[in-house]
């Protein structure tokens, strides 16, 4: 007996150690990110305007032929190496794409590509998790053999802990993404203990704020507000579908040219660069004032408003296909950005976009609540991690929205679970999502 308890005890040291080996980086390698990402974009912002358009095709061609040539797994979102890497590799993730895929995202983020920090960061702390469970077990080897896979999916929980400061929502974000339809507790438990410990130095020890938060008034939506949640929720999983179909169909295009980097991102820059004439500076990078627009629920100071005449429905439709179209041709070119940041922007603009249909008026609990459950569920639809999704979307609104949350994660994912955006149109990727 005494034997027993002493190797649980060992067990748990063990988990804690791995946990905060992982976690703890996790959350300084976010603020340095950050802090990197805004720093690159203040650098930026003198250029003039018509000078611009000349910026996607400078960073397509700095990041493809001194990083995407040779190491193309650090372009891209993340995620799906990371799935790779903890499915098929027991958690060892390539080391030189984990420290080259900081400077490829900056360099797509800050010259005008369009994407998110989401997935690369995740992966970026993904990749120091397992580093440093290899480092560690050198020292002192693993008495079973999950260790690396541990120390992997603890890190990747960590870098969402710290974004949302939600160690649960970290923690199944971390498990769900691996499973389709299942989760593993092996895996939830260490990185909830990782998401803790990312969070509380985050926010705690660095004095950091959640990187998306919404504004939300006290939840008051009644009856007929409620009855909209379904219509809500399937509208914004319609999203996140074309959303994989566009993403999907700009890479398969692209990768038909079968032509090595820098090219395919150059022929994306292209149309970035088109873009950027038009006027849809507002669309590139990370999107932090449309993001910070959406979050106030001041819908009168969206992008293409006053362009629209006032129409707030037809500005919130024209920013959802236009942020699709720049995000799919960015990241679908081999660029590095993320896909879950220009979710959460296009599941809470088709909330809204439904919203003002039903008649919300902007900065109304019923407005949240849409938005609420429209970034819920295109998450729940678009990644599949429906639990994930309600946790973090009630981090982001506030407690009270946890209903709308639900309502939009369950009926999205229940409908929708038959694709991803990690479902790639390079072989059977998408598919190893359940090989462990």
């Amino acid at each position: 007996m005494k034997r027993g308890a002493a190797g649980t005890a060992a067990a748990l040291a063990r988990l804690v150690a791995l946990a905060l080996l992982a976690g703890i980086p996790a959350a300084l390698m976010t603020a340095l990110f950050t802090d990197s990402l805004a720093a690159a974009v203040r650098l930026i912002e003198p250029i003039p305007p018509h000078l611009r358009a000349l910026l996607p095709p400078a960073a397509a061609l700095a990041a493809g032929m001194l990083i995407l040539r040779r190491w193309p797994d650090a372009g891209g979102e993340g995620m799906q190496s990371y799935i790779n890497g903890v499915s098929l590799r027991g958690g060892r993730l390539d080391a030189p794409s984990t420290l080259l895929k900081f400077p490829a995202t900056i360099l797509t983020l800050s010259m005008c590509g369009s994407g998110g920090i989401v997935g690369p960061l995740a992966r970026i702390c993904a990749g120091i998790g397992s580093a440093l469970t290899r480092l560690a077990l050198r020292a002192s080897p693993p008495a079973g053999g999950d260790d690396l896979r541990i120390g992997t999916v603890c890190g990747f929980s960590g870098a969402i802990a710290s974004i949302f400061h939600s160690p649960l929502g970290g923690a199944l974000f971390a498990a769900e993404i691996l499973r389709r339809d299942s989760i593993r507790y092996a895996d939830v438990i260490p990185a909830a203990l990782a998401g803790s410990a990312a969070y509380g130095t985050s926010a705690w020890l660095l004095g950091r704020g959640p990187v998306f938060s919404f504004e939300s008034p006290a939840p008051d939506i009644g009856l007929a507000g409620l009855a909209w949640l379904i219509p809500v929720a399937l509208g914004a999983g319609a999203a996140g579908m074309l959303f994989i179909a566009v993403f999907n169909g700009a890479a398969r295009y692209l990768h038909r040219l079968r032509l090595r980097q820098p090219a395919p991102a150059l022929a994306g820059s292209v149309l970035l660069c088109a873009a950027l004439l038009l006027g849809a500076g507002w669309a590139f990078g990370d999107s932090p004032a449309l993001m910070s627009t959406l979050e106030s629920g001041e819908l009168a100071r969206l992008p293409l408003a006053e362009t629209a005449g006032g129409h707030i429905a037809a500005a919130l439709l024209a920013i959802t296909a236009v942020k699709i179209v720049l995000t799919a041709v960015t990241v679908g070119s081999g660029m590095s950005g993320g896909l879950t940041g220009p979710l959460l922007i296009i599941g809470a603009a088709a909330g809204a976009l439904i919203g003002t249909l039903a008649g919300a008026a902007p900065g109304s609990p019923f407005l949240f609540a849409c938005m609420a459950c429209g970034l819920s569920a295109i998450l729940g639809a678009a990644l599949n991690v429906p639990l994930a999704a309600i946790v973090l979307t009630t981090g982001m609104f506030g407690t009270g929205y946890v209903l709308p949350a639900i309502a939009g994660a369950i009926p999205a994912f229940l409908v929708f679970k038959g694709r991803t955006v990690y479902d790639y149109f390079r072989g059977d990727e998408g598919g190893n999502r359940d090989a462990d």
